[in-house]
């Protein structure tokens, strides 16, 4: 995180592997959802 250069970030960590970040429960019912909701905001 210290090498991001922006401000604007946010870690999240979440219990699943590289597909299940991509297309499991996990990324559905998590990752998905916060990463909407994080750019959405950012992105008007």
């Amino acid at each position: 995180m210290n090498l991001v250069g922006s401000r604007d970030k946010e870690m999240v960590v979440l219990d699943a592997g590289h597909v299940g970040l991509m297309a499991g429960p996990v990324a559905k019912n998590e990752l998905w959802p916060r990463v909407r909701e994080w750019l959405e905001p950012r992105s008007k």
